[in-house]
């Protein structure tokens, strides 16, 4: 009988235990073997973005500050610097994401510019 790891599956192999993880590590003179896991997949939302000359539904992550987010969703609506973010009637601060100040499917994220007050309707 073999003392490899037996097939569990189309392909799949199970996880090294850390005891075998430690004698390769060992083997290869390195200190220790660690297993990242993949990275998370973005949490997604459709969304409106509202600015001064229009409106665009756009799909935009739930987790990323919205200092990260801001000039990719002006560029959408033709805002070359946004200096103020609003979702349902209040401003975003720049370290704040999406859901932390409960975005849903189907709300609307208003922007605006340099010299321009925020606009619930987007200009439409």
């Amino acid at each position: 009988m073999s003392d490899l790891p037996r097939n569990h599956g189309a392909g799949a192999l199970p996880e090294p235990s850390e005891k075998l993880l430690a004698k390769v590590a060992a083997v290869l003179g390195v200190g220790d073997l660690f297993v990242h896991p993949p990275p998370p997949t973005p949490r997604l939302v459709i969304v409106t973005v509202a600015g001064p000359t229009g409106r665009k539904v756009l799909q935009v992550p739930l987790d990323v500050p919205m200092r990260q987010l801001a000039a990719g969703l002006g560029a959408e609506v033709g805002i070359p610097l946004v200096t103020a973010v609003t979702v349902h009637g209040e401003r975003l601060a720049p370290g704040r994401t999406l859901d932390e100040v409960g975005v849903r499917a189907g709300s609307v994220i208003t922007l605006s510019g340099p010299g321009a007050p925020p606009t619930q309707n987007g200009g439409n």
